[in-house]
Order: structure tokens, then sequence, then C-alpha cells
């Protein structure tokens, strides 16, 4: 190359895609993956936090319906004093056993 000899540039170097191009291209690559990965992060941790508040919902119910277990069988333990042992007036009176209380 001679020194008279001008310097050839990209015929498009001038424009905006040829200038900004690579790097938009690499933003909008590296957002889009840090979206993806936060979403996913997003989506476990509401996941594992609904499934927590599921296990304390249902630890809560079980504790109310062992609650209520219980206070129905202090119930029918005072029936059964106040009555002599017979907590079912039909069942116990007619000594009939329970599968044939209807006939």
């Amino acid at each position: 190359m001679s020194t008279s000899e001008p310097v050839r540039h990209h015929p498009h170097a001038s424009t905006f895609t040829y200038r900004y191009g690579k790097p938009l291209s690499a933003f909008v690559l590296y957002s889009s993956l840090a979206l993806v990965g936060l979403q996913f992060a997003w989506t476990t941790l509401d996941f594992e936090e609904q499934r927590i508040n599921t296990r304390a919902r249902i630890v809560a119910l079980n504790t109310q319906l062992s609650h209520w277990r219980a206070v129905e069988e202090e119930k029918l333990r005072l029936r059964a004093a106040e009555t002599g042992g017979a907590v079912r007036g039909d069942e116990a009176s007619s000594g009939k056993s329970w599968w044939a209380w209807k006939s």
C-alpha cells in the first residue's frame, strides 16, 4: 500500500445498525436471559411459599379437627354417663345390631 491510496471503509460503517446493532442485540439477549432467570426464581419461591402456607393450613385444620373430635367425645361421654351407658336410645335399648336397626 502506498501512502497516496485512500483508506477504504466499510460502505455501511456510518449506519446506525452497523454501529450499534451488535451492542443492542447483546443487551436485548442478556436482559431477556436475566428476565427469564428472575421469573424462574420468583416462580420457584412463590411455589415454595404456597407449599409452606398450605402445610400450615393443613396443620391448623388438623388441630381444629382434633379439638372438635375431643369436644364430641366429651359430649358422648357425658351423655353416656347421664343415660347409664346407652348413647343412642333406639339401638341401645332395643338390643338390635347396628345393621338391623331399621327393620
